[in-house]
């Protein structure tokens, strides 16, 4: 039997922590609620063509005064569909004259291995704190099914970078989000990557269907469709050394399996030189000059010169 005097001490602390947890789960709805109303990516009123993707994007589609300077590129390294859809959620919480959303795809972003990759601790931790806000019911079981309590680290993450944002002034907080955009790749890589697979098959058994990939693209084109915005695939050039393009024939089937209606421009055989590479599967500032050329084309209808 416990004496009056620990039962006390029992209870007291049963009432800190029902009161500690209150406090953290108002504080995160707060969060949540703070985030999105001021935090949510704020589109230009001029731009009109929106460009989402990860490392192909980021490194290829140039900061160059188009016309009416409509189009915005908001491509992050290392980006999975799963997140893109988020950031989309975000962005379209705004408002926004987005007219046309150009989405990348490539052969390795629809491989089985990114379903593990995408709920890794370091992709977690750079991206879910920012896109929480903005997940329904089926990403948070998502997340609890592929990292398990790993989820629980952003979520800290989150508390602490609210009251960061809290105390922060307004003009530092887009660097705090960085939602994507263009970075030059000056890399040198591409020798020593295709000595590397030089000889070197790649596994084509990995090349099996990324139910997560293909769920949450399909998510992103139907969420843009939904508000009239007219959506395109659309695939940057890759060198043509590069290991996943083994997997061209699953790549194809997939596109004409799962995005039979949707537009897709490819731009894989574009003519492009060993010198346009930062290594097998990203362009150098050099070849996203040459590639814009290209995909501008696309958009105006303007035939390359």
């Amino acid at each position: 039997m416990r004496s009056s005097s620990q039962v006390k001490v029992l209870l007291g602390v049963l009432k800190f922590g029902i009161l500690l947890a209150l406090i953290l789960i108002a504080a995160f709805l707060f969060g949540i609620f703070w985030q999105q109303k001021f935090h949510a990516p704020l589109l230009n009123p001029t731009d009109t063509v929106l460009v989402l993707g990860h490392s192909h994007v980021e490194n290829a589609i140039v900061d160059l005064p188009y016309p009416a300077d409509q189009i915005i590129n908001l491509g992050a390294s290392g980006e999975d569909y799963f997140y893109t859809y988020l950031k989309a959620k975000a962005l379209l919480s705004s408002a926004n004259n987005i007219t046309h959303a150009y989405i990348s795809i490539s052969n390795e972003r629809f491989e089985s291995r990114r379903d593990t990759i995408a709920f890794n601790r370091s992709n977690l931790d750079v991206r879910w704190w920012k896109f929480l806000p903005f997940a329904g019911i089926q990403e948070w079981s998502i997340l609890y099914e592929k990292s398990g309590l790993n989820f629980l680290y952003p979520c800290v993450f989150f508390l602490r970078n609210q009251l960061s944002l809290a105390l922060t002034d307004r003009e530092s907080i887009p660097k705090m989000f960085d939602w994507g955009g263009f970075r030059a790749n000056y890399s040198n890589g591409l020798d020593s990557m295709m000595n590397a697979n030089q000889g070197k098959s790649y596994p084509i058994s990995f090349a099996v269907e990324s139910n997560l990939s293909f769920e949450y693209l399909k998510k992103l084109v139907g969420l843009f469709q939904s508000k009239g915005i007219k959506v395109v695939l659309f695939r940057i050039p890759m060198h043509p050394a590069y290991p996943p393009l083994q997997n061209e024939l699953f790549f194809q089937k997939a596109i004409q399996t799962h995005f039979p209606e949707t537009p897709f421009l490819d731009f894989q055989n574009i003519p492009m030189s060993n010198a346009h590479f930062a290594d097998q599967c990203h362009l150098n500032p050099s070849g996203a000059e040459r590639f814009m050329v290209y995909f501008l084309s696309s958009i105006q209808g303007v035939p390359v010169p």
